[in-house]
């Protein structure tokens, strides 16, 4: 594991946004095809949320495996994309999907305990999905808190596990092992990554809509805010991929043959 300093993080952002522009079309199919996948599984009642954390580590490491194959060939091959997953790597990546369950149904019972600890709602009214209650600013804050510290906790297990099962083979647990302490020997480089992103990903749109709002009207606004969160998530998702070469190095892809995707 190679040692980053603080800049590494910003560079991470351009680097994702470099791989993007070699092949917009196919990251923007490959995105919006997770994205209707999402949309679908948030009709299911109540096992909609879960389906789609068990998915989230799946996809981010699709995304990553494509990232790989169209920084060295220039266009993604959806044989290797299965290849990625053969036997043991295929079974291992499912129990982390469902490790991204567990933690979701934790959150999610930690977040109910909170809203009900800090107002005049049941956990049992919460669980039965009652009527809408009006928040409070202290119930907020407290769930705020509450989604920040489960991101602290779990975010440097998690965020290698996926390409360290995939490209090293690496049993689950293991994988996660490895992902805390190369986060943590990264952290500088992390903090000015997760701060860039909330700096171009999230207040630069939000004010730049804002500002439209005053002169072409809100529902533009909102139309390019949208616009603007799908562009930046793609962008995103494009940067997974640096963080693990500079950390690991560039992985070995499966060799299969040539079929162009899209």
């Amino acid at each position: 594991m190679n040692t980053l300093t603080a800049r590494h993080g910003w560079n991470w952002i351009k680097q994702g946004f470099a791989i993007f522009r070699m092949h917009p079309g196919q990251f923007s199919l490959l995105f919006s095809t997770y994205l209707v996948i999402l949309i679908a599984l948030a009709f299911i009642p109540f096992l909609g949320s879960f389906l789609q954390a068990f998915f989230a580590p799946i996809f981010s490491m699709i995304f990553m495996i494509a990232c790989a194959q169209i920084e060295r060939k220039g266009e993604l091959n959806p044989l290797q994309l299965r290849a990625s997953f053969d036997p043991p790597v295929g079974k291992r990546i499912f129990t982390l999907g469902a490790i991204y369950v567990a933690i979701g149904l934790f959150l999610s019972l930690a977040v109910m305990f909170v809203f009900s600890s800090l107002g005049n709602v049941l956990m049992g009214e919460l669980l039965k999905g009652g009527p809408a209650v009006k928040t409070t600013a202290q119930q907020d804050i407290g769930v705020l808190i509450t989604m920040l510290t489960f991101f602290l906790i779990f975010m440097p297990p998690l965020w290698y596990a996926a390409p360290l099962i995939v490209w090293q083979k690496m049993p689950v647990f293991q994988a996660m092992f490895y992902s805390f302490f190369a986060v943590f020997r990264a952290i500088r480089a992390f903090i000015v990554y997760f701060l860039g992103w909330m700096l171009v990903g999230v207040l630069c749109p939000v004010f730049i809509s804002g500002l439209l709002a005053t002169v072409v009207g809100k529902s533009f606004a909102m139309v390019l805010l949208f616009l603007m969160t799908i562009f930046m998530s793609i962008l995103l998702y494009c940067s997974f991929y640096p963080t693990y070469i500079d950390v690991f190095g560039k992985p070995d892809l499966p060799h299969t043959p040539h079929t162009p995707f899209g």
